[in-house]
């Protein structure tokens, strides 16, 4: 916050007039395809103003003009963003637009790898780094706690600060992994309040910020985080009356759909094959028109960044005029699919007019969903419906536009995956019998060969997790070899099994043996198997009845410590579906030859702090039960007590017309035939000596 006296109110405005009065209106003078109007938001009058107080206060300062920050996670870390344009030019430049005198005026007409920014010393990064506020893995909360924006403004590193009047911000990417996916909207609000603040922060350094959206990541497709992020990190910009740079937008228009993601294609699009960083193929300066459009993502980015430092230095720097809205559009004209159960939330966009604008809707129904006045329809529809509205944007001067739109929300949304963790495990021994030892990290899979000494693993998980009526596209059980004993042999097997009995962890370990829990005799305290060595369900290895998922073994090769897989999609269908009992499984050695030396494994238990025993499921998730039971009832049957002091002789009792036995005092009726409503029940008691009560019973059915 700026706490200098009223006095340098005055010397502000001196300041704005010493700027040099732009003739022509920021236009984009190259190849259309390379147009990046779009993707960088209007500098109109509001936000130009806005950000020429930012200046003014930066200049008082001693901020350097032109000089721009790089602010965020691994995208702006990475030499590959802007370094190479910025130290080498551009390469291969088919955009039609000269690039040359921006870059001479952010690197302060010195441009060269040695020079730029001048903060590079000795072999740190130019103007990046922890000290300048980027870092692989940051998210906002790293930044505030690392001391920006004060640190990167004023102490950067090796005494050189950035001391920047610009910068590129772009948090989120790291940020929205942590977001629930059922409190998206929640934890996206708590996120932006935090980003607002950190943003206001380096306005109040004098430094004037243009954020980017975030682009979209292989890992995050359909579940709707980056949508709702960038919706954020948009009202942020409207807020704060700021530019920002659409690179999210620009990389769905140029590759629609997922034709963007690397990772599911297998080769380079605008993001890479690891699905989550930009693409650089030929160098991120490399400005083609198949870099820029197809397989460089970096270089986008890095051309998007010059692109709107030539409208920051034009219009604000330069105080060229501000740029007019044109017509006031919706250019939102569809929406995507939603689905029953599952958090929807999706912005409309308009052009043109005069910001900041206000939605409405003045036609159909978008109900359950609504409409902020921000533009965001959100909510989370119960039923599969089809949803007819038209939308109205109006703007500052009160100018309009409608636009009619549909959602289609449908009974099933995109597969889902969890990991789940046993919620119990443990081994039972057959060399001790009554031993329990559900606490230990660890134990032995010990194979038939080893006559009176074998030994299993139990385990089983908690599905509570997984909706009822969801289908099972695949799951996978999986425990961890940590200790290969080197005599195992290639081709070990070792079977599932699906265990018919409730069992107790128990709480002993091999020090510390314990009769509290699963034992090779017992199920629980008390409760033996109808076996010893467990209870199985008969003949199946991990087969639920019905299943087609076969016999899972798994190969156990004698060599590194890893995960042994089994597929058990069938036995986990069945259990969500409750037409199987989960009882859990247990792992067991096939009996095969007789040599003890090549029959062991130790595998990990749940208490253990890495390699967990897991079960990984691939889920479509049902539409959520909205139904209400039936229930249907044909009979009755009434029951209570009688006392009759002092008579000898029990009374009478008659109800509904029938009499009934009465017994020590106590009486029940036989069936009384009831129907839907009201039906009326008459209980008549008479004693020896004829005195007579009568009590009606109401019976409401439905």
């Amino acid at each position: 916050m700026d706490t200098r006296p009223m006095k340098h109110q005055t010397t502000v405005m001196a300041v704005l007039l010493l700027f040099p009065i732009g003739l022509m209106a920021y236009s984009w003078d190259g190849n259309t395809w390379a147009n990046p109007t779009n993707y960088l938001s209007p500098i109109t009058q509001t936000v130009k103003d806005n950000c020429r107080t930012i200046l003014s206060n930066g200049q008082l300062s001693g901020r350097a003009a032109g000089r721009m920050g790089q602010i965020g996670d691994s995208i702006t870390y990475s030499m590959a963003y802007f370094a190479g344009v910025t130290g080498a030019g551009t390469t291969s430049n088919e955009t039609g637009h000269d690039y040359n005198p921006i870059r001479s005026w952010i690197c302060e007409g010195n441009p060269g790898w040695s020079s730029w920014y001048n903060t590079n010393n000795g072999s740190d990064k130019c103007g990046k780094g922890t000290e300048y506020g980027c870092m692989s893995s940051w998210k906002v909360s790293d930044a505030v706690s690392n001391g920006h924006p004060n640190t990167f403004m004023n102490v950067g590193r090796n005494g050189v600060p950035g001391n920047y009047s610009w910068a590129v911000i772009m948090y989120g990417t790291n940020d929205v992994d942590g977001w629930g996916a059922g409190s998206l909207q929640a934890d996206s609000q708590a996120w932006k309040t935090n980003y607002k603040n950190f943003v206001q922060a380096v306005m109040d350094e004098g430094c004037i910020p243009v954020l980017s959206t975030i682009p979209p990541e292989h890992d995050h497709v359909g579940d709707q985080r980056y949508t709702i992020a960038n919706d954020r990190i948009k009202e942020i910009c409207s807020e704060l009356n700021i530019p920002y740079i659409d690179y999210y937008q620009y990389i769905l228009d140029k590759q629609p759909g997922t034709s963007w993601d690397g990772a599911a294609i297998g080769e380079d699009r605008l993001i890479s094959t690891d699905g989550t960083h930009p693409s650089n193929v030929g160098g991120s300066n490399n400005f083609s028109q198949t870099a820029l459009t197809f397989n460089n993502g970096f270089a986008a980015r890095t051309k998007l960044t010059l692109d709107m430092a030539e409208k920051i230095k034009e219009i604000i720097f330069d105080n060229g005029p501000a740029e007019v809205g044109g017509v006031l559009t919706v250019t939102t004209n569809s929406l995507p699919d939603g689905f029953v159960g599952e958090p929807y939330s999706q912005s409309v966009q308009a052009s043109g007019g005069v910001p900041p604008y206000s939605w409405s809707v003045v036609s159909g129904s978008l109900a359950p969903l609504t409409l902020s006045s921000g533009g965001v329809i959100s909510g989370t529809p119960a039923s599969a419906t089809t949803l007819n509205f038209t939308v109205r944007v109006t703007d500052q001067d009160s100018d309009t536009d409608d636009q009619p739109l549909s959602i289609t929300i449908t009974a099933s949304g995109p597969p889902q995956i969890t990991t789940l963790t046993s919620v119990a495990d443990t081994s039972i021994y057959q060399g001790a019998p009554n031993d329990n030892y559900g606490g230990d990290q660890w134990a032995n899979i010990i194979r038939g060969g080893w006559v009176g000494n074998e030994q299993y693993m139990l385990y089983r998980f908690d599905l509570t997790s997984i909706p009822v009526g969801s289908t099972i596209v695949s799951a996978t059980f999986r425990f961890h070899d940590r200790d290969p004993d080197p005599n195992e042999v290639n081709g070990t097997f070792y079977a599932c099994r699906i265990l018919s009995k409730t069992w107790v962890e128990g709480t002993g370990s091999v020090g510390s043996p314990t009769t509290d829990g699963a034992t090779w005799s017992q199920a629980a305290p008390g409760i033996p198997w109808n076996g010893a060595g467990g209870q199985f369900q008969v003949g199946t290895d991990c087969v639920g009845t019905g299943s087609a998922d076969g016999v899972y073994t798994g190969y156990v090769g004698g060599g590194s410590p890893g995960y042994i897989s089994m597929t058990v999609t069938g036995l986990v269908q069945e259990w969500v579906g409750s037409s199987q009992p989960n009882y859990g499984l247990a792992v067991i050695a096939i009996p095969s030859g007789s040599s003890p030396d090549a029959l062991r494994i130790q595998t990990s238990s749940r208490e253990t702090g890495s390699n967990p025993p897991q079960l990984e499921i691939t889920y479509q998730a049902g539409a959520p039960d909205s139904d209400p039971p039936t229930v249907t009832v044909s009979s009755a049957v009434l029951a209570g007590n009688v006392s009759d002091a002092p008579e000898a002789a029990p009374p009478k009792i008659i109800v509904g017309g029938t009499e009934v036995d009465v017994s020590s005092g106590n009486w029940t009726s036989p069936d009384i035939a009831v129907s839907s409503g009201d039906n009326d029940i008459l209980i008549e008691c008479t004693d020896a000596s004829s005195n007579t009560r009568q009590v009606n019973v109401r019976i409401t059915l439905p």
